[in-house]
């Protein structure tokens, strides 16, 4: 299902933002 891989994908850059931001915030 195309709708299904969308909001997999969605979800995925979502969890990838926050680990990146909390590294930010950890190392700054």
């Amino acid at each position: 299902n195309d709708e299904t891989m969308r909001r997999k994908r969605k979800c995925t850059c979502n969890v990838l933002g926050t680990l990146a931001h909390n590294h930010y915030i950890s190392v700054w």
